[in-house]
């Protein structure tokens, strides 16, 4: 008899596939380079910075944050650079093969359902994870800790632990404070184990209460040897009472937001664990199978991922146990559950495909070996160096981390993904919306600031991640003494016409009555490269400059057919469709 594939080794398939695919993406994380960068000089200078020693802005007096930020990820980022050194660019990958399997695996390990049951729940999770998050930064090994903490407090728990799981879990404490702030997380999870245990009617037996209880103190004692100490929970705190951040960082965003407006799509299947992990909490209580620690820790890790998307990750990992469970005990065994189970599968899987696209895309990084995504502006950076241009630099606030690995710390950068300092990322914020009110001396506002800061470069995308042309860029086009000298896929670098630019000007300036073509042109080139559907944006906002509205309508349908519920594109169609209206009216 003909021998079919199984359940189990089609969501096993599934789960390595959804792996595989995060595993070919290029290196696409803005703040990943800030990192490695400040591994290197950490590893250079055998010293923890206690100044920034990238950007030209930071004061020497630092908040709080600020000195979170510089030292409160040390060990992630030395490990980064000493990857890069043995293995380069591949060795990273293969640390981010290496993070991501173990993450799948201690997924499974924490199984209580039947397997089949299981892994479908870990493949949809792993999907959700893989979709909203970078791979190559700080935060990816805390997702990995965090993982391993639940599984060693399960296996505590249910009396099952051997001596090598009670000794990892201080281990556990002590390497994830030193790599990521998230271990404040882990703190607040053993302390509501610990609490748990010691009220509950039927807790662990006394002898090994006691030793869960001295473990996790001593745990929770450990992970305060780290650079900062005790500063992490106050710093996360100064960090969320600025509204600079939170308010235009975008994994600080809602889900809701991020779905409407950010087109994270993949976010649905985020709620549907949600919904179902509220359904298994509601199942228990009605079965009197629940204690305090499933519901606070539950609640608390849905608020945070429903309101900041950075969180999602988080109330996935420890979802899983509850969301499988809570499917085995509904599903009854026989041909149903089977049909149900390989249904769900097939369906995920499809939809896994559908929604990412990218696996064809990245098998081109897999063959190359060019593992830096292209929307950095490596080229711009080389022209840079070899043409030995000089001086204060202003730069996209997502392209800072990658210059400060290629032209750092010798070239100073404006801003970069680690905001330091809640003025200047306040000063960035004017200058990256353009804006011109207060004028200064007749002076817009944005020009005062580039001349109080001496800028003598300007390094900008010609479309920001929303599709937006930058708004900086289309003020540049009219200033008669900022020149276009390099224009390259989506990056443009004007210069200052000073005597020090000259040479550059001389042989590189680009006639400005033709930049918008070459920037259209540009675009065109990206999105025929397979480049995001917001490039479309960009290229509509560039004709609306030159007043060509049949064009300009064109290319926001276009994002609309890629994103229906994009409302950058409606508000942009409902404003030509009124500039049309206006001139019928006239004539």
């Amino acid at each position: 008899m003909r021998r079919y594939i199984s359940i189990k080794a089609l969501l096993l398939l599934s789960i390595f596939i959804a792996g595989f695919l995060s595993i070919l993406m290029p290196i696409g994380d803005p703040d990943f380079f800030w990192h490695i960068a400040t591994g290197r000089w950490i590893f250079q200078n055998k010293t923890l910075p206690s100044e920034d020693p990238f950007s030209f802005t930071t004061p020497k007096v630092l908040e709080l944050r600020d000195q979170a930020i510089l030292k409160g990820y040390w060990l992630s980022q030395v490990l980064y650079y000493v990857i890069y050194l043995i293995g380069g660019w591949n060795g990273i990958i293969f640390l981010r093969i290496l993070v991501v399997f173990l993450l799948i695996f201690f997924l499974i390990k924490r199984r209580e359902a039947e397997l089949n049951i299981h892994l479908l729940v870990v493949f949809l999770s792993i999907f959700v994870v893989l979709n909203h998050y970078f791979l190559d930064r700080p935060q990816v090994f805390s997702f990995l800790f965090f993982a391993v903490l639940l599984y060693l407090i399960d296996t505590i728990r249910k009396a099952r632990a051997s001596t090598i799981h009670y000794i990892s879990m201080p281990l556990l404490m002590t390497l994830w404070a030193n790599m990521h702030g998230a271990y404040i997380l882990g703190q607040f999870v053993i302390f509501i184990y610990l609490v748990s245990e010691n009220i509950k009617p039927e807790p662990l037996r006394s002898k090994e209460l006691r030793l869960f209880s001295f473990i996790s103190i001593i745990s929770i004692a450990t992970s305060f040897i780290n650079p900062l100490l005790y500063k992490t929970l106050p710093a996360t705190f100064q960090f969320m009472k600025t509204s600079y951040f939170t308010e235009n960082i975008i994994e600080y965003s809602s889900t809701i937001i991020g779905f409407f407006k950010l087109n994270l799509y993949a976010l649905l299947f985020y709620w549907l664990i949600a919904f179902l992990t509220l359904s298994a909490l509601l199942y228990r209580i009605i079965h009197k199978d629940i204690d305090l620690a499933d519901i606070v820790i539950t609640g608390i890790l849905l608020y945070f991922s429903f309101t900041q998307i950075r969180y999602v990750a988080f109330f996935i990992i420890w979802s899983v146990p509850l969301v499988s469970n809570f499917l085995n005990s509904l599903l009854k065994e026989g041909s149903l559950k089977r049909f149900i189970t390989g249904f769900s599968t097939l369906s995920i899987l499809f939809l896994e495909l559908y929604t990412s696209g990218r696996l064809v895309k990245n098998l081109s990084s897999f063959y190359d070996g060019n593992w830096i995504s292209l929307q950095y502006p490596a080229e711009m950076a080389r022209f840079i160096k070899v043409e030995g241009l000089k001086g204060n630099m202003y730069n996209s606030y997502d392209w800072g981390g990658y210059l400060i690995w290629e032209l750092g710390p010798e070239r100073k950068v404006f801003i970069d993904g680690r905001g330091l300092h809640s003025r200047i990322f306040a000063t960035w914020l004017v200058l990256a919306q353009a804006v011109d009110e207060p004028r200064i001396e007749g002076i817009p506002y944005w020009r005062a600031i580039l001349d109080t800061y001496r800028i003598n470069l300007v390094l900008l995308p010609i479309a920001q991640r929303t599709g937006i042309p930058d708004p900086l860029v289309t003020k540049l086009l009219y200033e008669r003494d900022w020149i276009p000298v390099f224009l390259l896929g989506n990056s443009v670098l004007f210069v200052k016409d000073v005597p020090e630019n000259r040479p550059v000007i001389y042989r590189y300036s680009i006639p400005k009555e033709t930049l918008i073509d070459d920037m259209i042109a540009n675009i065109d080139w990206q999105i025929q490269r397979g480049d995001s559907f917001n490039l479309y944006i960009s290229k509509g906002d560039l004709y609306l400059l030159k007043n060509d509205l049949s064009s300009a309508e064109q290319a926001f349908r276009k994002v609309l057919e890629h994103a229906p519920f994009n409302t950058i594109a409606k508000d942009r169609l409902r404003l030509i469709k009124s500039i049309k209206d206006s001139k019928k009216e006239v004539h």
